[in-house]
């Protein structure tokens, strides 16, 4: 009746010790597959039934703690979105500056005056900002040390610009990406996503293809490609705040290990094979939930 599972529990795959009782992760009775033959079914039911009733009431706590935080967040002034505006904004007169019809060249010290000066002024207006929404804050709300608006977000958010200076010249590779259109909220998310992981990480969902998904996949017959929530992930979920879900790769993905599947989620640019390791994504893939799964609706980009 039941098979041996080479001590790894079968239900989230954490291995354990011979004679272990429960697993350490889910908690998971491992004591019926050492004496089931001596217990009725009846009995095996019931364990069965009480680890469910345990995992539940798990998943619902996380679920009323994850929606406890979503409305601290809305709740919160958004600052952050008007920093990534100025940002948009500081990005489009570097392209214009960068754009400069070749009958009107500009010499590169008075481009770089210009660059410092535009960088300069979003400083203090970034500034501004900061010291204005710090006031709308209630005290207590300042000093709470799970403010994820706190001082260090602040240095976090402001970072890219006083880096500006120091970016390097653009390279070949660089120079081929393509103009994709993406709204601001999915740009908020990319931002994150690369300077801010930790904070993006704490609203995402950590998931994988599921087990038919992946047997479709390489069998070249998925019509649907689905994900579920799974310890062992190659990929978050995060949902954007004009609606809808994204799914982004997860920071520690091999791309080379996992190409079959990852092609089927997401257009490679530049990519070869053996060789592309490293890659930015340049448009987040698209998912909808369904019955606490994910389907994919919409591939992403990602550029090596």
């Amino acid at each position: 009746m039941f098979s041996k599972h080479e001590n790894k529990c079968p239900i989230c795959g954490t291995q354990y010790q011979i004679n272990q009782e429960k697993c350490t992760v889910c908690y998971w009775d491992l004591g019926i597959y050492l004496n089931y033959k001596k217990q009725s079914p009846e009995k095996l039911i019931k364990t069965a039934e009480k680890w469910a009733r345990i995992a539940f009431s798990k998943i619902r706590q996380y679920r009323k703690e994850r929606n406890e935080l979503r409305k601290k967040m809305e709740e919160s002034p958004n600052f952050t979105q008007e920093l990534f505006e100025i940002k948009l904004r500081l990005s489009d007169i570097e392209r214009k500056l960068e754009n400069l019809s070749p009958e009107q060249p500009l010499s590169t010290n008075i481009k770089e005056e210009l660059k410092q000066e535009i960088i300069s002024e979003v400083k203090a207006e970034i500034r501004e900002i900061i010291q204005e929404s710090l006031k709308k804050l209630p005290i207590n709300h300042i000093s709470n040390q799970d403010n994820q608006f706190d001082n260090s977000s602040y240095t976090i958010e402001t970072e890219f610009i006083e880096n500006k200076e120091n970016y390097p010249e653009k390279s070949p590779n660089l120079e081929k990406i393509p103009n994709i259109e993406i709204n601001q909220y999915e740009q908020y998310i990319l931002e994150q996503y690369y300077n801010n992981p930790e904070f993006l990480e704490q609203y995402a969902y950590k998931v994988n293809a599921t087990k038919k998904t992946l047997e479709d996949i390489y069998l070249n017959k998925a019509n649907q490609i689905v994900f579920q929530e799974s310890h062992q992930s190659d990929y978050w979920i995060v949902e954007l705040k004009n609606g809808g879900y994204c799914l982004l790769p997860d920071l520690n993905l091999k791309i080379n290990t996992n190409l079959k599947a990852i092609k089927t989620i997401f257009e490679l640019n530049n990519y070869q094979d053996n060789i592309s390791k490293n890659f930015r994504v340049l448009k987040t893939a698209k998912v909808m939930e369904i019955n606490n799964q994910w389907q994919l609706t919409e591939k992403g980009v990602l550029q090596f």
